[in-house]
């Protein structure tokens, strides 16, 4: 299982990559990639990914740079899953008491059963 920033919706390569981007503040790509393990191929994709969330900005030089924004924007990210997660807990609570609700209600049996014979005895229960 996948811990630290995942629970914020970040991905194993996003996490690496502004962790060592927060850490030099300032860099190129492929240094990001080099120090973050985060595969060449897939860097521009990541860094792009963390640039929609608001966690880095391009610097458009030539080489491209990146520079990471205020960690402390990541307090945000916990604030509002703790927000779902009040919302999760009311649902639930919810949906417990339509369960209680519905077992309070109606305790029959359901009996499955094949064939004439099963049928039969069904039928004989009854009375």
């Amino acid at each position: 299982m996948e811990t630290g920033l995942s629970f914020i919706g970040m991905n194993k390569y996003e996490t690496q990559a502004y962790e060592v981007l927060v850490k030099l503040g300032r860099a190129t790509a492929s240094k990001i990639s080099k120090m973050s393990d985060v595969p060449n191929g897939k860097i521009y994709i990541v860094l792009d990914s963390l640039i929609k969330k608001g966690l880095i900005d391009l610097i458009p030089n030539e080489p491209k740079e990146f520079v990471s924004n205020n960690p402390s924007l990541l307090s945000e990210f916990v604030s509002r899953k703790n927000s779902e997660l009040e919302l999760a807990k009311s649902k639930i609570e919810q949906l417990r008491q339509f369960y209680k609700e519905g077992k309070e209600v109606d305790e029959s049996k359901l009996l499955v059963r094949q064939g004439k014979k099963a049928f039969y005895n069904v039928v004989e229960n009854l009375r």
